[in-house]
This record gives structure tokens, C-alpha cells and sequence, in this order.
């Protein structure tokens, strides 16, 4: 069978079925391949074709269903009469042969933890200082600083021993709330923050500046009102946007999607911010799937931060 290509110039092509065009081979129509189109379909000017076609085959670039050239052929190989779809190069291509299906690059496996913090003796490392507490409950975490000055109470957790990217296509979910005695109070300030770090800076409770690879959100307490930002550091500098003031036993369900390059964050399931600029390095191989932290300045009243349940999922699996 002739191979008939799809490539075409149409110049000058009168529209009328009964043209001379359609009836006689001319220099505008002899390399149109028309069968199956109208030509009442077709007007006068020029029609640049942007695949070829062969009996059985599209096909661009690719000559034949094989690598050594970059481009894709779909369609019916005449040498053993199975379907076939190569796409890609020499080196990065998916070629279903038809019988199996071979592709390059890796898995696209999803890690996802999720925990309730059943129990914090397991796979979670604790640090306090000062009058602080964590602890895990039926009600999931709970992180709680008393009224000495600089008290704080981190905790995080990670994947087993293995290291993850996750910072691009990833994301987690949250609900947390706050219980604090001193709402309103001049003089109560303290931090809470909640994400995904590859380290953590403390701050000292009025100034909380995270610079450092990371994502997810904080809260900034400042005389006893407490104001929840959509947080990201770079290594270098943070990205903060104030959201919304937090009150007393307010029920927070709290996400960020890290995902073609951009950081979407949401609060109660509406959008709140969108980061997209001086984002975490992507390069940056952690343990570490999940931060929660909260401290006190000054003489601080008590307060307690719960998050009932955590949820992280990275796509692309383990480096």
C-alpha cells in the first residue's frame, strides 16, 4: 500500500464542490490528501499540517516503532500487524509494543503517612525546654507551654530512616485548635507553627522567622492576639501571608498542596494563599515528614495547641 502523506500546502483553493481543483490534479491540490473531507470544509489560503499520515500510522518524527529518533508514531506495525505507540527519544520514551509497555524514568510511587499520634514513643522525637509539654491522647497531640519565659515544645516524625524530597509534589493536611488562658492579654506572646522542615529555628516568641527550607503555616501571638500566616523559607529568606486571627478553640482544618510550581494553601477547604516565588529547594533530602512546634516570650500565659490527626503524602516515592 502507497504511503500518502498529510503534509500540505493548499494555495489559491476555490471552495466549490464542482471546482476545477477537485477534478483535476493542479499545482494547489496534488499533494492533498482529501478523502473523507468535504471541500465545502476548505477554504482559499494556506493549510500547514502539523502531523503525517500513513495507511494504519500517525505519526512525527518517528520513521518507524523505534528510539533512534524523537518524536511519536501510533498505529499498525506492518511487520507483525500488532498496534503500537512509541513516543519519546533516544534515551526517555514509553513504547507499547503491543504486548507490553516499557517506559523510562522512575516510578511514580506515593509515600503517605498518616498518624493520630497514637503513640509519641514511637517514630516521633520530642524536645522541650522550659515549662512545656507534649503529649498524645484520644484527641490526638497535644503541645502545651507554661508561663516560664521561652518555654517551647517541638515535635516531628519521618519516613522509617529513608529520606524523601518533599518539597514539590507533596502535601499534607491538618486540624488543629488552640486553647490559651490569656487571649487579649499585653504581654502574651508566643509561636505555633505546623509543616513540613528541614530544620527548625525556634524564634524567641515575638519575632518568628522561619528562613529555612519549609512550608505549612504559623501562628504569630502578639499580646495576646493570635494571627495565622501561610508560611515558606527558602534557605535564605520566608515568604508570610497573614490569613486570619485565631480564636479561642477555633476549629482549624489546615492543608498545603506543594505542586507545579506553586505552593496553594488551605484553610477550612478555601483557598487562603498562593505561593509562587523563592520556593523550597526541591533538592533537599530530609527525613523529617512533619514539624509542630510551640513557644513563649516574656512571661507567656499557658496555652495548648491540639492537632487531632496529621496527613502527609509525597508523590515520586522515596529518593
Amino acid at each position: 500500500m502507497t504511503e500518502r502523506s498529510l503534509s500540505y500546502t493548499i494555495d489559491n483553493l476555490l471552495a466549490s464542490p464542482t471546482s476545477r481543483a477537485f477534478n483535476e490534479p493542479t499545482p494547489s491540490t496534488q499533494s492533498l490528501y482529501t478523502d473523507g473531507v468535504g471541500p465545502e470544509a476548505i477554504n482559499p489560503g494556506v493549510l500547514t499540517s502539523v502531523i503525517e499520515q500513513a495507511a494504519g500510522v500517525i505519526y512525527n518524527g518517528k520513521t518507524g516503532f523505534n528510539n533512534t529518533q524523537t518524536g511519536y508514531r501510533l498505529g499498525i506495525d506492518k511487520s507483525n500487524g500488532l498496534a503500537k505507540f512509541y513516543i519519546g527519544n533516544t534515551t526517555d520514551y514509553l513504547n507499547w509494543d503491543g504486548e507490553s509497555l516499557t517506559f523510562t524514568g522512575r516510578s511514580r510511587n506515593t509515600v503517605r503517612i498518616t498518624t493520630a499520634f497514637e503513640d509519641l514513643s514511637n517514630r516521633f522525637s520530642t524536645v522541650t525546654g522550659g515549662l512545656a509539654s507534649a503529649t498524645s491522647s484520644g484527641g490526638g497531640l497535644e503541645i502545651s507551654v507554661g508561663t516560664t519565659a521561652n518555654s517551647y515544645a517541638r515535635v516531628f516524625f519521618g519516613a522509617s530512616t529513608a529520606k524523601i524530597r518533599p518539597f514539590h509534589e507533596s502535601s499534607f493536611i491538618a486540624d488543629v485548635s488552640c486553647t490559651d488562658v490569656g487571649i487579649g492579654t499585653t504581654g502574651n506572646n508566643g509561636n505555633f507553627y505546623i509543616g513540613i522542615s528541614d530544620t527548625f529555628t525556634a524564634g524567641d516568641g515575638t519575632n518568628f522567622t522561619i528562613t529555612n527550607n519549609q512550608y505549612g503555616y504559623k501562628v504569630v501571638k502578639a499580646d495576646g492576639v493570635l494571627t495565622l500566616y501561610a508560611t515558606h523559607g527558602n534557605g535564605t529568606t520566608e515568604t508570610a501571608t497573614s490569613i486570619s486571627t485565631v480564636t479561642q478553640n477555633q476549629s482549624l482544618l489546615l492543608s498545603a498542596v506543594y505542586r507545579n510550581g506553586m505552593i496553594r494553601y488551605y484553610v477550612n477547604d478555601t483557598l487562603s494563599a498562593t505561593h509562587t516565588t523563592s520556593l523550597p529547594s526541591t533538592a533537599t533530602e530530609i527525613i523529617v515528614a512533619g514539624w509542630f512546634f510551640a513557644n513563649n516570650a516574656n512571661t507567656a500565659k499557658a496555652y495548648t495547641w491540639r492537632v487531632g490527626a496529621y496527613s502527609f503524602e509525597k508523590l515520586g516515592g522515596f529518593t
